[in-house]
């Protein structure tokens, strides 16, 4: 995913200098926002995946060495390839919403089912790893930072399907004083005609 997203930054950052160099660019000058914020969001969903799979490494390096091949329950290792399943479900679900348009529309809709998915997931996910922290301390703490991963992925994700409306441009100084010139035209005709 690295190099996928290191590609498309690449893209968005050539998209953007050739907006900001036509003047006719209004329209990518429009998209930036929406290409900057979804491409920040899924960088920040590649930085969180990573934190969860150290989350997962973590878990197996504090077990003896006979046990790391079952330092997770089948159960447990279910519930989390269901969650990371859904993620990658729900990530790619966000492609169109950068590109806009009508399809856009349509992929927040699938964004938001795959997230409303995602936190049930997490929920299965939390039950199958609930260990009392006094019986083993450090089960207890790896698998809330496992838990505390998943939740800011699901945080990301939204974020990437999130709308966003292009800026307002501010009216041009010149553009601003020919209206209050027609303004005051205006104003002067109506009291010339009563």
């Amino acid at each position: 995913m690295a190099d996928e997203v290191t590609r498309a930054e690449v893209t968005v950052a050539r998209a953007e200098e050739a907006a900001r160099l036509n003047p006719r660019g209004r329209r990518g000058r429009d998209a930036h926002p929406r290409f900057r914020a979804t491409l920040t969001a899924l960088e920040r969903c590649h930085l969180t995946l990573r934190t969860l799979a150290r989350a997962v490494l973590d878990r197996t390096y504090f077990v003896p060495a006979g046990e790391q091949g079952s330092a997770y329950t089948p159960a447990q290792r279910e519930a989390l390839s269901d969650l990371l399943g859904t993620a990658a479900a729900a990530i790619a679900a966000t492609a169109p919403i950068a590109a806009g348009g009508e399809s856009a529309d349509a992929a927040r809709l699938a964004v938001e089912e795959h997230l409303v998915t995602l936190e049930e997931r997490r929920t299965t996910l939390a039950g199958v790893l609930a260990v009392d922290p006094v019986v083993d301390q450090a089960a207890w703490s790896q698998h809330g930072s496992l838990l505390a991963a998943a939740d800011r992925l699901r945080v990301e994700i939204a974020a990437a399907a999130r709308v966003l409306e292009p800026p307002v441009q501010p009216e041009a100084p010149l553009a601003r004083q020919v209206r209050r010139w027609v303004d005051s035209m205006e104003a002067a005709t109506g009291r010339l005609a009563d």
